[in-house]
């Protein structure tokens, strides 16, 4: 972490009119060090190349970004930050299907667009922990992140709640999701934006449904979207959103099924109750006003 200002970073931050930006590095992966997991993204209008802590040089995407005030207790601690981010393309909506974001780390640094020629222009804001997801809408995701320091403050333990908490097909949940995927499947005629047909499609109703089907090849090959409905008279899963492109009869996609944590879905289409994470009988709030 580099906490001494360049004598740069500080004439610019006195002008009249500078162009700060901010950087955000959030590992998914490894903790300390950057790997093919992390994610970059800016508060540029578009992207830029910069250095990330490791002093590689990494594109970073630019993304609706709003944040509160980063504060500081008495002993000169940086406590918390709340983000609110884009979900551009459903980007975090995947990302909380397939990853446990609790608990990964975010580093928020500060750079000016006049400055991006040296690594040493960046001012570490804040270096901590994603503590949770507050809110997750089509449109944007709220982090609420707390330093590592005061996370140290925070109970163990896992908040108790009606939803399975595991991620689907991981260790924890046990079920081999792996096992019931489709590979190099064809796109039939009269598929749309929004709706896949294929004729060999025979599973029964939902059996599909909060999956995620990837495009191998034609115009949409590397989209991925969430499958919302499966209806098997139809041979047709829905998508949660349009594709940029209408497939076409012979576009390859690969499907896997998916989860909606919810212990009818867990039991009657996996046959993994025994497994289950959530709670079934939470008890209710008595005199909740008092």
């Amino acid at each position: 972490m580099r906490d001494e200002l360049t004598t740069e970073f500080k004439n610019e931050a006195a002008e009249d009119q500078n162009r700060p930006i901010e950087l955000y590095d959030i590992y998914l992966g490894d903790q300390e060090t950057a790997d093919s997991e992390t994610r970059y993204f800016c508060t540029n209008n578009r992207p830029l190349n910069f250095w990330n802590l490791d002093s590689d040089v990494k594109a970073y995407l630019p993304l609706g970004i709003k944040r509160s005030a980063i504060p500081v207790s008495n002993q000169l601690e940086v406590e918390a930050v709340s983000s609110e981010l884009d979900n551009v393309d459903r980007l975090w909506s995947n990302l909380l299907a397939t990853v446990e974001l609790r608990g990964k780390r975010v580093v928020i640094r500060k750079v000016f667009l006049d400055l991006l020629t040296d690594e040493t222009h960046a001012k570490v804001m804040f270096d901590g922990i994603l503590n949770g997801i507050s809110e997750l809408t089509e449109t944007s995701v709220k982090l609420e992140c707390r330093s590592k320091i005061k996370s140290l403050d925070v109970e163990t333990g896992v908040m108790q709640q009606l939803y399975c908490n595991y991620i689907f097909g991981d260790e924890f949940c046990g079920f081999d999701a792996g096992s019931t995927g489709v590979t190099d499947q064809s796109v039939d005629g009269g598929s749309t934006t929004t709706e896949i047909i294929d004729a060999a499609r025979g599973e029964a109703d939902d059996y599909w449904n909060d999956g995620v089907i990837s495009f191998t090849s034609g115009n949409n090959s590397g989209q991925k979207r969430k499958v919302v409905d499966f209806i098997n008279a139809d041979k047709k899963n829905v998508l949660d959103y349009a594709l940029p492109h209408e497939p076409q009869p012979g576009d390859t996609y690969d499907l896997e099924q998916g989860c909606d944590k919810a212990y009818a879905t867990c039991k009657n289409r996996f046959n993994n109750h025994a497994n289950y994470e959530g709670n079934l009988h939470l008890p209710p709030l008595i005199n909740p006003k008092l």
